[in-house]
């Protein structure tokens, strides 16, 4: 009699643990962003819209819950940042802006770089292959409605994951201005093109960070990292 309750009293206590882990682990995922974070990321989201007229988006916790399981999981790959360049960020989905920099480098500092590339957007549609301002336009287009977005740290290097619902920079399409425009198209450069990490010199982030596809750093701390919007 007692050895059957003391095996019901381990079953009972291996399924307690097998059951709060989880909830644990997605506490701590998702204390990576915070409130003040979350108005931040959308406020300067937002702002880029409004000046082209693009609908303001709004915060989806789901897609926050995406973004901060893969930045957790960029942080396990021993990737790492230098004086001279970081590592490049692989992407986890074709929905994402990424962001990769040096240990201390702000999400707001991120968000800064990829809000820069409009300097370099030619207000052209959306063209096969590169699109050296892809994240920017990810920022902006028309007909996305929500984001929600990840962040986390090693001593090496830090991730800002964010996506988006629908997703944009479909080839052939402008970021805004066409209410008409279609959504379900197949050819998306969320897509990465395996832009190099850490060229230099072109004024669109502030750099130390990998830059994909944009493949542009400016040597200092920020950095995106991109595959046509990543």
């Amino acid at each position: 009699m007692n050895k059957k309750i003391s095996v019901k009293i381990t079953i009972i206590v291996i399924m307690t643990v097998i059951l709060t882990v989880p909830s644990t682990m997605l506490q701590i995922s998702q204390a990576q962003i915070s409130q003040s974070d979350q108005n931040t990321i959308l406020s300067m989201h937002n702002v880029e819209r409004k000046e082209v007229s693009s609908p303001p988006l709004t915060w989806s916790n789901s897609l926050a819950t995406q973004s901060q399981d893969y930045a957790n999981q960029l942080s396990t790959m021993g990737l790492v940042c230098n004086a001279q360049q970081c590592d490049q960020t692989p992407h986890g989905a074709s929905n994402e802006n990424l962001a990769g920099g040096s240990p201390g480098t702000s999400i707001t500092t991120h968000v800064e770089g990829w809000a820069k590339e409009k300097s370099i957007y030619n207000g052209q549609p959306i063209p096969p292959g590169n699109n050296p301002a892809g994240h920017y336009t990810a920022m902006v287009w028309q007909n996305t409605k929500e984001i929600g977005c990840g962040f986390t740290s090693t001593d090496q290097m830090n991730f800002l994951v964010c996506r988006y619902n629908p997703p944009g920079n479909f080839v052939g399409e402008m970021p805004y201005g066409n209410a008409n425009q279609a959504v379900t198209d197949d050819e998306t450069t969320f897509v990465p093109n395996e832009g190099v990490a850490g060229s230099e010199d072109t004024g669109v982030n502030n750099g130390g960070d990998a830059n994909g596809d944009s493949g542009s750093e400016d040597g200092g701390d920020s950095g995106s990292e991109g595959g046509n919007g990543n």
